[in-house]
Protein backbone atom coordinates (compact mmCIF):
# COMPACT_ATOMS: atom_id res chain seq x y z
CA UNK A 1 0.00 0.00 0.00
CA UNK A 2 1.36 3.67 -0.77
CA UNK A 3 -0.06 6.17 1.17
CA UNK A 4 0.65 10.16 0.34
CA UNK A 5 0.26 13.48 2.38
CA UNK A 6 -0.74 16.46 1.80
CA UNK A 7 3.31 17.26 2.18
CA UNK A 8 3.65 14.54 -0.50
CA UNK A 9 5.40 12.31 1.99
CA UNK A 10 4.76 8.56 0.47
CA UNK A 11 4.49 5.36 3.18
CA UNK A 12 5.90 2.44 1.48
CA UNK A 13 3.75 0.48 3.90
CA UNK A 14 4.04 -2.53 6.13
CA UNK A 15 0.72 -0.76 7.42
CA UNK A 16 -2.66 -3.07 6.39
CA UNK A 17 -4.76 0.28 6.35
CA UNK A 18 -3.62 3.98 6.55
CA UNK A 19 -5.44 7.32 6.75
CA UNK A 20 -4.41 10.43 5.27
CA UNK A 21 -1.93 12.17 7.51
CA UNK A 22 -4.13 15.37 9.07
CA UNK A 23 -2.71 18.55 9.65
CA UNK A 24 -0.57 17.47 12.65
CA UNK A 25 0.97 14.96 10.53
CA UNK A 26 -0.68 11.81 12.18
CA UNK A 27 -1.89 8.83 9.94
CA UNK A 28 -4.38 6.06 11.73
CA UNK A 29 -2.39 3.23 10.77
CA UNK A 30 -2.98 -0.79 11.11
CA UNK A 31 -0.29 -3.13 11.13
CA UNK A 32 -1.03 -6.95 11.55
CA UNK A 33 -4.13 -6.54 12.96
CA UNK A 34 -3.88 -3.61 15.26
CA UNK A 35 -4.21 0.11 15.09
CA UNK A 36 -2.10 2.55 16.06
CA UNK A 37 -0.71 6.15 15.07
CA UNK A 38 2.14 7.33 13.15
CA UNK A 39 3.63 10.76 12.31
CA UNK A 40 5.39 11.71 9.03
CA UNK A 41 8.12 10.32 9.68
CA UNK A 42 7.05 6.78 11.17
CA UNK A 43 7.13 7.30 14.74
CA UNK A 44 4.89 5.81 16.64
CA UNK A 45 2.77 7.91 18.67
CA UNK A 46 0.19 5.52 19.51
CA UNK A 47 1.35 1.76 20.17
CA UNK A 48 -0.63 -0.64 18.03
CA UNK A 49 -2.74 -2.34 20.91
CA UNK A 50 -6.39 -1.06 19.11
CA UNK A 51 -9.06 -3.10 17.73
CA UNK A 52 -10.00 0.89 15.97
CA UNK A 53 -9.39 4.12 16.38
CA UNK A 54 -11.38 7.52 15.14
CA UNK A 55 -9.73 10.73 15.30
CA UNK A 56 -11.24 14.02 16.91
CA UNK A 57 -10.16 16.66 15.08
CA UNK A 58 -11.60 19.18 17.39
CA UNK A 59 -10.38 18.14 20.36
CA UNK A 60 -6.81 16.61 19.08
CA UNK A 61 -7.66 13.38 20.57
CA UNK A 62 -8.61 9.63 19.27
CA UNK A 63 -11.08 7.57 20.41
CA UNK A 64 -9.88 4.19 21.03
CA UNK A 65 -11.18 0.94 21.08
CA UNK A 66 -10.47 -2.74 22.38
CA UNK A 67 -12.30 -5.65 22.60
CA UNK A 68 -15.30 -4.92 19.49
CA UNK A 69 -14.45 -4.41 16.15
CA UNK A 70 -15.50 -0.46 16.06
CA UNK A 71 -16.24 1.72 18.53
CA UNK A 72 -20.15 1.29 17.75
CA UNK A 73 -20.39 -2.71 18.72
CA UNK A 74 -21.53 -3.53 22.39
CA UNK A 75 -18.52 -5.34 23.69
CA UNK A 76 -16.50 -2.47 22.65
CA UNK A 77 -14.33 -0.54 25.89
CA UNK A 78 -13.39 2.89 24.72
CA UNK A 79 -10.54 5.51 25.73
CA UNK A 80 -8.96 8.83 24.83
CA UNK A 81 -5.59 9.11 23.34
CA UNK A 82 -4.44 12.65 22.64
CA UNK A 83 -2.57 13.76 19.75
CA UNK A 84 0.90 13.34 21.74
CA UNK A 85 0.14 9.90 22.53
CA UNK A 86 -0.77 10.17 26.11
CA UNK A 87 -3.85 8.14 27.47
CA UNK A 88 -6.45 10.94 28.86
CA UNK A 89 -8.80 8.50 29.41
CA UNK A 90 -8.50 4.55 29.91
CA UNK A 91 -10.14 2.16 27.40
CA UNK A 92 -13.02 0.59 29.35
CA UNK A 93 -16.12 2.68 28.70
CA UNK A 94 -19.42 1.47 26.59
CA UNK A 95 -19.89 3.99 23.84
CA UNK A 96 -22.92 5.87 26.04
CA UNK A 97 -19.97 5.82 29.24
CA UNK A 98 -17.70 7.33 27.35
CA UNK A 99 -19.60 10.39 26.04
CA UNK A 100 -20.36 11.12 30.04
CA UNK A 101 -16.83 10.70 30.49
CA UNK A 102 -16.03 12.83 27.41
CA UNK A 103 -18.12 15.45 29.15
CA UNK A 104 -16.56 15.19 32.93
CA UNK A 105 -13.06 15.56 30.98
CA UNK A 106 -14.02 18.44 29.45
CA UNK A 107 -15.97 20.37 32.26
CA UNK A 108 -12.56 19.47 34.24
CA UNK A 109 -10.43 20.89 32.10
CA UNK A 110 -12.25 24.08 31.56
CA UNK A 111 -12.27 24.19 35.23
CA UNK A 112 -8.62 24.47 35.41
CA UNK A 113 -8.37 26.53 32.93
CA UNK A 114 -10.10 29.28 34.79
CA UNK A 115 -8.32 31.67 36.75
CA UNK A 116 -9.33 34.13 39.51
CA UNK A 117 -7.71 37.57 39.57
Amino acid sequence: MINVSRRGDYIFSKYDYATPFNEDGLAVVKKEGKYGVINVKEKTIVPFNYDDIDVDEKNKWFVVCVGGWSRWSEESKLGIVDFDGNEIIEPKYSNEQMEIEIAKYLKDAERSNVTTE
